[in-house]
């Protein structure tokens, strides 16, 4: 199942190679998996592309909340915009809410990238709580 917000984060790819990103990433998840590590070099390898050029994509779907990092190289889908099939949707949502309202949720801090993204309001603060953030960085 898939909502609307998916959608548009469809038509917001720039190239098919970026599509097939998308879906290969989206793939990972299944019902019974919920949280996922994503092999940067393999991922490379198999979709002919840079590992920056991977990482900057990666940076751009935690911006539009289709997915949220939680560790290094650990990421969970948005069960709000894409369920797998057979997914319970309730028992994924719930977990994604106690991750987002910082129960959950430890990271180290922010990418260049994602201080960009933040700045431009492409992505919210609010979901980070916890997060290392580096306020003056925001004013630069």
């Amino acid at each position: 199942m898939t909502h609307d917000d998916f959608d548009y984060i469809l038509i917001s790819m720039k190239s098919p190679k970026e599509i097939k990103m998308l879906l290969e990433i989206r793939g990972f998840f299944k019902s019974s998996k919920s949280i996922v590590v994503i092999n940067k070099t393999t991922m490379c390898e198999k979709m002919d592309t840079t590992r920056a050029t991977l990482s900057k994509f990666i940076t751009r779907l935690v911006g539009y909340d289709f997915l949220m990092e939680l560790e290094d190289k650990q990421y969970m889908m948005s069960p709000f915009m894409y369920l797998p099939y057979h997914a319970n949707a309730r028992e994924l949502q719930e977990e994604w809410m106690r991750i987002r309202e910082g129960k959950l949720y430890n990271r180290r801090g922010f990418s260049n990238e994602e201080y960009l993204l933040i700045k431009d309001g492409k992505i919210k603060i609010e979901f980070v709580e916890g997060a290392l953030v580096d306020k003056q960085r925001l004013i630069d």
